[in-house]
C-alpha cells in the first residue's frame, strides 16, 4: 500500500521529469505495489517520439523515487499497445535500504533543469564522462560520446537543421550554441526573450565547440518500446550529470528537421538519433561544503546513523565486510580488461646494437624527445619500476585468499607490463641515456617506497588518487613525446591505470558505506599529505617542475582531473551518514580544497608569466 508520504515522494519525482514543451504527456495510476504510467495526448504538432521519450524520462524518475523509498523495482515497458493499457509499469518488490546513489539521484531531480547559459570553459574529465555514459547504459539504446572526429559532421547537420527549422526548432537549438559566437547569416539574438530569427551558427566554430564539449548522442530503433527506453537512458545521464555538479540540456526537435536525424545516424553509423545530451560546468561554481537535503534523504538520516555504528573496525573486519564488493569489482575488471602485449607497441626496426656488441653507444643527439618529454618518461618509468614495493604494501593490507588475493596478483601482473613496454621503447628509440636510466632504476628500487604507517583504508584511498594521477600523467606524456607510437603506447598504459583506479575507488566507496568516519579520516589524511610514489627518486623535484611547466601534470590538473572527480563520485560533500568526527574531517577537507583552488590559480598565473618571459627572450634573440 502507498502511504501519503510515499505518494508525495512519487508525485514530486514525476513533476520533476522533463517533457516536450513541459506538457507532461502522461497519466499516473497507483495500484497495490505498482505504478502504471499511461500515455496521453500532447500538444498539436508534437512528434510522438518526443512524447515517448518524455514518458521514458518520467519512468526513470518513478524508479528513482521508489528506490529512494527503500523498495526494489521491476519495470516493464510495453511495445505497441492500445490506449487503455499502461505504457509502462513500475512494480515494487521487497524492502531494501536505499543506496547513496538512489538518494543522490532523487536529490538531483529537484535540481535538474535545461541549462540555457554559457558553460564554464573547463573540460569535463574523461572519467566523469564515462560515469555519465555508464549510467545511461541500456540494452535497447546506443549511447555515443561524441569524439573530436564526430564533431564536424554533427556540426554540419545541426547547421543544416538550423537553416530550415521553424522558430521552435531554432529556440531549442539556441541554448546549445548561445555561448558560441554565431556567424554567417546570423542576426542578433535577444537573449531575454530568446527570439530567434535567422540565427545560424558558423559550422567551423560550432564544430570546434562540440569537439571541446561533452555531448552524448542517443540512438534507438523507431518503435514505442525503444523510444521509452531511450528516454529513461537520457534522464539517467541527466541526473548523473546534475549529481556531479554539472549542468546540462537535451536536444530533440532540431534532430528531426528534414533528414537530419537519419543523416546523422549514417554519419555516426547508428540508428537515427532522436536525442542528444550536452553537459558542462556552471561558471564560477566552487566545490560546496554542504548541500540542501531533500525530504527522502532527511527521512533516512536517522535510520542510516542507527544502522551504521561509528566504531573503529580493524583491517581484518574491513576486509570481511568488503569481500563481496571486492569479488564483484574483480569480476567487473576481468570483464573489461583487454589483453595486450608490450612487444606490439615497440618500433623494433628503429633499434640497433650498442658498443659492447659492435654498435654505437648512446649520444644525446640520438634522442628525438624534448627535455620535458624525457623528464616525464624517466619519472613515469622509474615509478612503474618500483612495483615490488607497491606489491608489498598492497599484499600486506589485503588477504592472499579469495578475491583480495586474486586482485593483488592480477594488478601486479598488469602493472609489470607498463615498465616493460616503456623501457623497451626508450632503449630501442634511444630516447634517453640507457646507462643513466639503469643506474637510476637501481638507486630508486634500492631505496624503495615507504608511505609510513598505513591502514587498509589509507592504502585504498591513496592508490585511488595515485592511479588516476598516473593515468593523467601517462596520457599527457604520450602527447608530449611528439611520436604517435609513444602516444599509442602510453594511451594503452593509461587505460590500464584507469581500470585499476576504478577498483580502488569503488572499494573506498563501499568502505564509506560500511565505516563512514574511518573512511573520511583516511581520505583526509591521504589528500592533505599527498605525494606521488616517485617523490623519493633522484632529481624528482627538478623533473616535477619540468613536467608541471610543460602541462603534463600540474596542480590545477591534480585538483580538476584527479581530486574533484573522485570526491564527487564518493559524494563526500552530500553524504549524511558521517558522525561528529567524520563531519570534522569533511569540514577540514573543504578548507583544504579551497586553499588548493587558490594555489592552483596562483600557479597558472606564475606559469603564464614564466612562459611569457621565455617567449620574449626567444624573440629578442
Amino acid at each position: 500500500m502507498w502511504t501519503f508520504s510515499d505518494t508525495d515522494v512519487v508525485a514530486t519525482a514525476l513533476a520533476g521529469a522533463p517533457s516536450v514543451f513541459d506538457s507532461q504527456p502522461w497519466d499516473l495510476r497507483l495500484a497495490d505495489r505498482r505504478i502504471e504510467l499511461y500515455e496521453r495526448s500532447a500538444p498539436a504538432a508534437t512528434a510522438r517520439a518526443d512524447v515517448l521519450i518524455s514518458c521514458g524520462a518520467a519512468v526513470t524518475n518513478l524508479e528513482v523515487a521508489v528506490r529512494a523509498l527503500g523498495r526494489t523495482v521491476v519495470t516493464t515497458v510495453a511495445g505497441d499497445h492500445d490506449e487503455d493499457a499502461p505504457l509502462a509499469v513500475v512494480a515494487t518488490g521487497p524492502s531494501t535500504h536505499p543506496s547513496n546513489t538512489d538518494l543522490r539521484r532523487y536529490s538531483a531531480i529537484s535540481r535538474r533543469s535545461s541549462h540555457r547559459d554559457p558553460f564554464a570553459d573547463i573540460r569535463v574529465p574523461d572519467a566523469l564522462v564515462a560515469d555519465i555514459a555508464l549510467a545511461a547504459h541500456d540494452d535497447d539504446v546506443e549511447v555515443r560520446v561524441l569524439t573530436r572526429d564526430d564533431a564536424e559532421p554533427v556540426a554540419a547537420r545541426l547547421v543544416d537543421s538550423a537553416r530550415t527549422a521553424s522558430v521552435v526548432g531554432r529556440r531549442e537549438l539556441f541554448p546549445w550554441r548561445s555561448h558560441w559566437l554565431p556567424g554567417g547569416d546570423a542576426e542578433i539574438v535577444d537573449r531575454d526573450s530568446a527570439l530567434i530569427t535567422q540565427a545560424v551558427p558558423d559550422t567551423v566554430r560550432l564544430s570546434e565547440a562540440i569537439a571541446d564539449d561533452t555531448v552524448l548522442v542517443f540512438a534507438a530503433p523507431d518503435d514505442t518500446r525503444a523510444l521509452v527506453h531511450l528516454g529513461r537512458a537520457v534522464e539517467r545521464a541527466w541526473l548523473t550529470a546534475v549529481d556531479a555538479r554539472l549542468c546540462a540540456s537535451v536536444l530533440t526537435y532540431p534532430l528531426r528537421v528534414g533528414e537530419t536525424s537519419h543523416a546523422l545516424g549514417e554519419d555516426l553509423h547508428t540508428d537515427a538519433p532522436p536525442a542528444a545530451h550536452h553537459a558542462g560546468r556552471l561558471p564560477g561554481r566552487r566545490h560546496p561544503r554542504t548541500k540542501r537535503e531533500d525530504p527522502v534523504r532527511q527521512s533516512n538520516r536517522r535510520s542510516v546513523r542507527v544502522t551504521r555504528q561509528q566504531r573503529v573496525l580493524t583491517d581484518r573486519e574491513l576486509l570481511h565486510e568488503l569481500e563481496e564488493v571486492a569479488e564483484g569489482e574483480v569480476n567487473r575488471h576481468l570483464s573489461m580488461a583487454k589483453e595486450w602485449h608490450p612487444h606490439d607497441y615497440v618500433p623494433w626496426d628503429d633499434g640497433r646494437n650498442f658498443a659492447m656488441l659492435g654498435g654505437e653507444d648512446w649520444d644525446p643527439s640520438q634522442s628525438a624527445l624534448s627535455d620535458t618529454a624525457k623528464a616525464a618518461m624517466i619519472t613515469n618509468l622509474l615509478t612503474e619500476d618500483n612495483l615490488p614495493s607497491y606489491h608489498r604494501e598492497i599484499a600486506e593490507h589485503f588477504s592472499r585468499d579469495g578475491a583480495w588475493g586474486t586482485w593483488v596478483g592480477r594488478w601486479t601482473a598488469e602493472e609489470n607490463k607498463h615498465s616493460v613496454v616503456m623501457r623497451d621503447y626508450l632503449v630501442v628509440t634511444r630516447g634517453v641515456d640507457p646507462v643513466a636510466l639503469e643506474r637510476a632504476r637501481m638507486d630508486h628500487m634500492t631505496t624503495g617506497f615507504d608511505p609510513g604507517e598505513q591502514g587498509m583504508l589509507d592504502t585504498v584511498s591513496y592508490v585511488t588518487f595515485q592511479e588516476l594521477a598516473t593515468r593523467v600523467s601517462h596520457r599527457n606524456t604520450g602527447k608530449a613525446c611528439g611520436d604517435p607510437i609513444a602516444d599509442r603506447m602510453l594511451a594503452r598504459v593509461a587505460a590500464d591505470e584507469n581500470l585499476h583506479m576504478m577498483f580502488y575507488r569503488n572499494i573506498t566507496a563501499a568502505a564509506l558505506d560500511v565505516a563512514p568516519d574511518q573512511a573520511i579520516a583516511s581520505i583526509h589524511k591521504v589528500l592533505t599529505n599527498f605525494q606521488m610514489p616517485g617523490a623519493g627518486m633522484a632529481n624528482f623535484r627538478r623533473n616535477a617542475v619540468l613536467i608541471a611547466k610543460g602541462g603534463i601534470y600540474d596542480l590545477p590538473q591534480h585538483l580538476a582531473d584527479v581530486v574533484q572527480p573522485v570526491l564527487r563520485k564518493w559524494d563526500i560533500f552530500g553524504r549524511t551518514d558521517f558522525g561528529p568526527e567524520g563531519e570534522k574531517y569533511r569540514d577540514e577537507l573543504a578548507v583544504f580544497l579551497d586553499d588548493l583552488t587558490s594555489q592552483s590559480a596562483r600557479f597558472e598565473e606564475s606559469r603564464a608569466r614564466a612562459l611569457a618571459r621565455e617567449a620574449a627572450r626567444s624573440a629578442a634573440s
